[in-house]
């Protein structure tokens, strides 16, 4: 159905994750909104194996990374197979 539509429905993100996944995919541009929808745009990259899109919001965690968020973090990266962001948030809690 998707093929012959031209079209490919994705229900499980809001349409400004989307957006935001298809802007960078196309301009390689990282927004300001990218920090606050960070946790949306690593489940997207993760979902669909977008590694550029995964290590741009990596490297935004990474540079945001605060006492306040270190084991949130530390479990977004966990949970999205971040493997590179879990090395930085354990090395950040360990000092």
């Amino acid at each position: 159905m998707e093929a012959r539509l031209n079209r490919i429905q994705i229900s499980d993100f809001d349409a400004e994750t989307v957006q935001l996944m298809l802007n960078f995919m196309y301009l390689e541009e990282v927004t300001p909104d990218f920090k606050r929808k960070s946790e949306d745009l690593l489940r997207i990259a993760e979902k669909y194996d977008f590694s550029g899109l995964k290590a741009a919001v990596q490297k935004l965690l990474f540079d945001n990374l605060t006492v306040e968020n270190a084991a949130h973090t530390l479990d977004l990266a966990d949970r999205h197979n971040a493997k590179e962001l879990k090395h930085a948030a354990l090395e950040f809690i360990n000092g």
